[in-house]
């Protein structure tokens, strides 16, 4: 999709709407049925200011899950594993250019159901962390399914790993981008849905400003921030650090 084409969308779309819309790049004509059964999901958030990294997941053979970002080399790839133990990693690579001491950064288990589903990790898109860097690359793939974001609230995409003979039930607005078998039994419900700010951008900011001294210069520098929402459910948020300066 050419950067016009970008341009003509955002013309037609609502960023006011709680209700969360879901836009298709199949080409015209093209039916799509939602939940995605078959992997990949492929997505990014659509916002006034352009658009996200486009981001993916999918399961390998042995049932494991990957959520990875598309368009960043290197990025911090999500494992969820058959196991139940599910971490976030660079590349070794990666590690050795940013002198880290390992690869692996928070590992938590699969969350246990309790009387509710509980996501075993999210991503969120703040709508001032939404810009578009790199107009050269707006070109979206066959099949890429872009989320309608929000003048103020956060989009978040959450992945809930749970028993196939339950029945997902999310107590919000929200679209059910895909739900993918894993292992015998189980399956990973990639959902999306709205929720306030609060006070996420001054926590970035304050965890920012720990790390500020040794961080380089650059105007396109995306701090990658990782922490727990509850406990074993971990989340990300990637976003430019000129939006918290």
């Amino acid at each position: 999709m050419k950067r016009d084409e970008i341009l003509a969308i955002l013309d037609e779309v609502s960023f006011q709407s709680d209700q969360v819309q879901v836009l298709s790049l199949r080409p015209e004509g093209t039916g799509i049925d939602f939940p995605l059964t078959m992997g990949p999901v492929n997505f990014s958030v659509l916002s006034e200011r352009g658009l996200s990294d486009r981001w993916g997941a999918r399961v390998g053979p042995k049932g494991d899950s990957y959520i990875y970002n598309r368009d960043v080399r290197n990025a911090e790839k999500v494992s969820l594993h058959e196991s139940e133990c599910q971490h976030i990693a660079i590349t070794g690579e990666t590690a050795v250019r940013v002198g880290a001491d390992n690869r692996f950064g928070p590992r938590w288990t699969e969350p246990v159901f309790d009387r509710g589903a509980v996501p075993t990790f999210s991503i969120l898109f703040p709508p001032w962390g939404v810009t578009d860097r790199r107009p050269e690359n707006l070109a979206r793939k066959k099949g890429e399914l872009l989320i309608v974001g929000h003048v103020e609230k956060v989009v978040v995409v959450g992945f809930f790993v749970m028993d196939a003979s339950r029945k997902l039930q999310v107590n919000a607005p929200h679209f059910l981008l895909g739900t993918l078998a894993l292992r015998p039994g189980k399956v990973l419900h990639v959902v999306a849905w709205k929720e306030p700010e609060n006070n996420l951008k001054a926590l970035l900011q304050a965890s920012l400003a720990q790390v500020r001294s040794p961080l380089p210069e650059a105007d396109d520098l995306v701090v990658n921030f990782q922490g727990f929402r509850a406990p074993d459910s971990a989340f990300m948020v990637a976003v430019p650090a000129a939006a918290l300066g």
